[in-house]
């Protein structure tokens, strides 16, 4: 599961990135928010009915990660939840955020 959790994201993210070309906000954030939460699930080996965002902080902490990983994943996951609800801001922030989880999923990787 730990070993594969990289491979799923990227699938995820490359369907994310597809709704973000076609222009489909609310998948692409439901699409980002899965990619997101499935790799933390399946890297810190948590079920995800137990991904909290303090768990998630205390996992990376307790496995040396920089206390600027664990917040840009939370400001990611706020923008994702926050996104999925409000009315689009256009794709220029989506593109940022994609990039923001793609940046931050390579540095929860090394």
């Amino acid at each position: 599961r730990n070993r594969k959790a990289l491979k799923v994201a990227r699938a995820r993210l490359r369907n994310a990135s597809s709704f973000l070309r076609q222009g489909l906000y609310s998948a692409f954030y439901e699409e980002l928010h899965k990619a997101i939460h499935g790799y933390i699930s399946d890297k810190l080996m948590l079920p995800v009915a137990d991904l909290t965002r303090e768990r998630i902080a205390e996992e990376l902490r307790s496995r040396g990660k920089d206390e600027a990983v664990v917040k840009e994943l939370n400001d990611i996951l706020d923008a994702c939840e926050y996104a999925r609800y409000a009315p689009s801001s256009g794709s220029e922030a989506m593109a940022d955020i994609y990039e923001r989880a793609v940046k931050v999923i390579s540095q929860i990787e090394s």
